[in-house]
C-alpha cells in the first residue's frame, strides 16, 4: 500500500517549502557569524571601519547573505585578507569557496554554507556606501527621488550637489542634508519611513533596557529544563523586575501539561518565592491550549485563578483559514483570555504558518484589550514585524515574550527585539515595558 492522496500532498508541500528556503538562514544565525566577521575585519590594520549591512542590518527574520562593508585606504590588502587563509584562521572555520574575487567586491561561502559579501570603499564614501548597502531597493529608490527633488544626486559613493561632493561624517548627517530625521536601519523598507522622516515623526523604537519583565516562561513543571527558582533568580540577575510563568496546560500531554494538582503545587511555590523576593513579582500564568472547538483548556473556575492566560494553538494546524480564524476569535471571547501566543504557529525555515486571517484577530484584540505576543524564539518571531505595525496602529499592546524553556533562553527577548522594532514598536506599544505595579493593576482589571 502507498501513501494516500492527502499524505502525498503534505509531503510534496513540505518538500517544496524546504526547497524554497534551502539557501536561507535565520537572522540570529547570520548575526552570530556577521559579528565574528566584522570583528575580524576591524582587527585588520588596513580597515578603518567595518560594519554589517544588507538585510541583516535591516533585521529581516530570514536572510540569504551576510553583507559587510569596510572603509579603507588600502583595498587590495583588505581583499587579500578577506579571500586569503588568515580570515579562516581567525574565524576557525574553513572557507568552502570564493565565488567572486574583485578589487572592490568579493564573495565567499563559509563551510557552513553561509555566503558572505564584502564591499570596500574609501573612508569619505563610507557613510553613503553603508546607507546604500543597507536600504531595501524600494527605500533606496525613494531616497534617490527625494534627493533629486531637492537638487542633489545621491549615489552609492556619496551625496553631490552639482559638481560638489557633500561631506557627511555618518549616516545621520547624510539624512540631515536631505532634510530628514535619521531613519533606523530596521525601518528602511519603503513603508512610510521617508514620509515620517520628512515630518520628524520617525518612531523612537523600543530599547532592550526598557523591558521591565518577561512573560511566557516555562519551567520543569512542564517541558522546561530548569526549576522555577532557577528561572526566577536568572531573571533577577538580568535586571528584570517580574516574571510571568506560563507552563503548558493539561491537554498538552506531549509537553507534560499541568494537572490541577500540579498547578496547586506550582502556585504554592510561587507564593513562597514571592515572599522570599519581595522586590520581584512572579505572576501565575498558563499557556492554555486553544482547543479545536475554540475553548480554552481548563474550566472557568481554574482559569479564574491565574493572573494571566496565554492562549496558543499547538494542535490541528491544518484547519481551513475560516475555521482557524473562528477558533482563535472564539477563544478570545473567553473572559480569562489575556494574551495570544505565537499567533500564526510558524517555525521559520521548517514549518509555514497555518492558514489564518490575522486582520479580524488584531481588530478583536483592539476591541477587547487582548495582548498579542511577539514570540522572540528565533524560529518563531511571531507576530511577524509587518503585523506588529498594524497592531500598533490599532492600539494593541504587544508583549515581547521569550517563550523560554531554559535560563539562557530568557535572553531571547532582548536578542530578538530588533525584529519587533522593525514593526515600528515604541516603548508604549510594548506591554512588558510597564512596571510591576502597572502590570499588576492591568491584570487585576
Amino acid at each position: 500500500p502507498g501513501f494516500g492522496l492527502k499524505t502525498q500532498e503534505k509531503i510534496i508541500a513540505g518538500l517544496q517549502f524546504l526547497k524554497e528556503h534551502r539557501s536561507s538562514f535565520l537572522w540570529m544565525v547570520g548575526m552570530e557569524w556577521a559579528l565574528k566577521l566584522q570583528a575580524a575585519l576591524n582587527a585588520h590594520p588596513a580597515v578603518i571601519q567595518g560594519e554589517i549591512a544588507g538585510s541583516l542590518r535591516r533585521c529581516l527574520p530570514v536572510n540569504n547573505s551576510i553583507d559587510l562593508i569596510a572603509a579603507t585606504d588600502n583595498p587590495a590588502a583588505v581583499m587579500a585578507f578577506f579571500t586569503g587563509p588568515d580570515l579562516a584562521k581567525k574565524l576557525q572555520i574553513d572557507i568552502k569557496e570564493i565565488t567572486r574575487r574583485g578589487e572592490r567586491e568579493s564573495t565567499l561561502v563559509l563551510q557552513n554554507d553561509l555566503p558572505v559579501n564584502l564591499t570596500v570603499t574609501e573612508p569619505q564614501h563610507f557613510p553613503a556606501a553603508l546607507r546604500y548597502s543597507t536600504g531595501s531597493h524600494g527605500h533606496n529608490q525613494a531616497l534617490n527621488r527625494h534627493a533629486r527633488d531637492l537638487g542633489y544626486e545621491l549615489r552609492p559613493d556619496g551625496l553631490r550637489k552639482g559638481e560638489t561632493q557633500i561631506d557627511c561624517r555618518n549616516e545621520t548627517e547624510l539624512y540631515q542634508h536631505l532634510g530628514l530625521s535619521y531613519i533606523p536601519p530596521e525601518l528602511r523598507e519603503n513603508l512610510g519611513e521617508l514620509e515620517a522622516a520628512v515630518d520628524n515623526k520617525v518612531p523612537k523604537l523600543v530599547q532592550p533596557e526598557e523591558l521591565q519583565g518577561l512573560f511566557h516562561v516555562h519551567t520543569n513543571y512542564s517541558d522546561g529544563h530548569c526549576s522555577l527558582r532557577e528561572m526566577v533568580t536568572a531573571a533577577i540577575s538580568r535586571g528584570y523586575h517580574y516574571l510571568g510563568i506560563a507552563d503548558h496546560s493539561q491537554s498538552a500531554f506531549y509537553a507534560h501539561g499541568l494537572s490541577k494538582e500540579a498547578l496547586s503545587k506550582q502556585w504554592a511555590e510561587i507564593d513562597q518565592l514571592n515572599q522570599e523576593y519581595p522586590d520581584f513579582k512572579i505572576f501565575k500564568g498558563i499557556e492554555a491550549d486553544i482547543l479545536p472547538s475554540g475553548d480554552l483548556d481548563y474550566d472557568p473556575e481554574t482559569l479564574a485563578q491565574f493572573d494571566f492566560v496565554i492562549g496558543s494553538i499547538h494542535t490541528q494546524f491544518r484547519l481551513g483559514e475560516v475555521e482557524m480564524t473562528e477558533r482563535i476569535l472564539k477563544a478570545m471571547d473567553n473572559p480569562y483570555f489575556t494574551m495570544l501566543g505565537h499567533p500564526t504557529g510558524r517555525l521559520l525555515l521548517s514549518r509555514p504558518a497555518y492558514a489564518v486571517n490575522l486582520e479580524p484577530i488584531i481588530k478583536k484584540a483592539a476591541a477587547t484589550g487582548t495582548i498579542i505576543e511577539f514570540n522572540a524564539n528565533p524560529y518563531r518571531l511571531d507576530l511577524d514585524w509587518s503585523w506588529c505595525r498594524q497592531a500598533k496602529a490599532l492600539g494593541v499592546s504587544i508583549a515581547i515574550n521569550p517563550d523560554a524553556h531554559a535560563v539562557e533562553e530568557l535572553d531571547l527577548a532582548r536578542l530578538s527585539l530588533p525584529m519587533a522594532r522593525k514593526g515600528w514598536l515604541e516603548k508604549n506599544d510594548v506591554f512588558n515595558t510597564k512596571t510591576s505595579a502597572e502590570i499588576q493593576k492591568l491584570l487585576i482589571q
